[in-house]
């Protein structure tokens, strides 16, 4: 069961779903689902890929039941007056902070570790691990470069990177190691990355500097980030906005469950008003409850 963290706790006032904006990054139909695939979405493949598909169709086929849950569930909450922003993007989600007291985004997160496309100019990591140039800046070299510097973020670790066994304060403890010694990697060999820790909006990979750069230091709303291990993108909020709340997840949190949960979390909001916080928590320990006495 995923866990939920919250930052920087404050006095909230009762929430109604008409004080909710729900904001969609991740397809939810099949066009959006092949229009990504076809832009290189990296929610997308990396989906199509883990399902064992080569294919848009392959990757469909395996996401549609979670396409029309996430559909049934848009279209229940919006009846019941939250606001929801459909393929939303930064501007979206600035936007929905200025205006909601409680907001929640739905989108994919990756992590600061290095991958093969991060790698701009070979050349300069090769230096900046002491190495030869490579005579053939290929993918497959791109790969061996990109383990070595995953290698390096790792250092200090007694066991290998791991999504689960660590527990939630290791995933999170985790990210953050991983940024700190990624931005003092790419500060050695300044032009030889792109990429790194972001989550993928609508329009593509929004940085942390990025989302932070545009929410006001008096944002004192609720953010309800539902995007993989988002811990770091949320203590970088409540740093700027310490009079913020933000949900965190510490974890990889499934789509279906996500989207099953805060469904119910409106549900109880619109059969009586309580701070979104509260009915998180509400719903979290039914559904905690359920699983223990039925194992699903």
């Amino acid at each position: 069961m995923p866990k939920i963290q919250l930052l920087n706790a404050l006095q909230e006032q009762p929430s109604r779903p008409r004080d909710c904006a729900l904001l969609v990054s991740v397809p939810t139909t099949w066009q959006e689902f092949s229009a990504d695939y076809s832009a290189g979405a990296d929610f997308v493949g990396g989906y199509t890929r883990s399902s064992g598909g080569s294919t848009a169709e392959d990757g469909w086929r395996a996401y549609q039941p979670y396409a029309s849950l996430a559909r049934h569930v848009m279209n229940q909450v919006k009846k019941r007056g939250v606001t929801l922003f459909e393929r939303a993007t930064l501007a979206h989600l600035h936007s929905a902070l200025e205006t909601y007291p409680v907001t929640t985004l739905m989108a994919h997160w990756r992590s600061a570790r290095f991958r093969p496309q991060d790698i701009v100019d070979p050349a300069a990591v090769s230096a900046f691990l002491q190495e030869e140039p490579p005579a053939v800046h290929s993918r497959d070299e791109r790969s061996r470069l990109s383990s070595a510097l995953n290698a390096l973020l790792d250092e200090g670790r007694a066991t290998a990177p791991s999504d689960e066994p660590m527990g939630h304060g290791g995933l999170s403890a985790e990210q953050f190691r991983w940024q700190e010694k990624r931005q003092a990697i790419e500060a050695a060999a300044p032009g030889a990355f792109r990429g790194g820790a972001a989550v993928e909006l609508a329009e593509g990979f929004r940085t942390i500097a990025e989302i932070t750069g545009g929410i006001s230091p008096g944002y004192a709303g609720t953010l309800d980030l539902t995007v993989c291990q988002s811990v770091l993108l949320g203590e970088m909020v409540r740093r700027k906005c310490p009079k913020s709340s933000v949900l965190t997840s510490a974890s990889n949190t499934s789509m279906d469950f996500r989207f099953a949960a805060y469904h119910q979390v409106i549900e109880v909001l619109a059969r009586s008003p309580r701070p979104f916080e509260d009915a998180v928590i509400e719903v979290r320990k039914a559904l905690i409850l359920r699983y223990d006495q039925t194992g699903k």
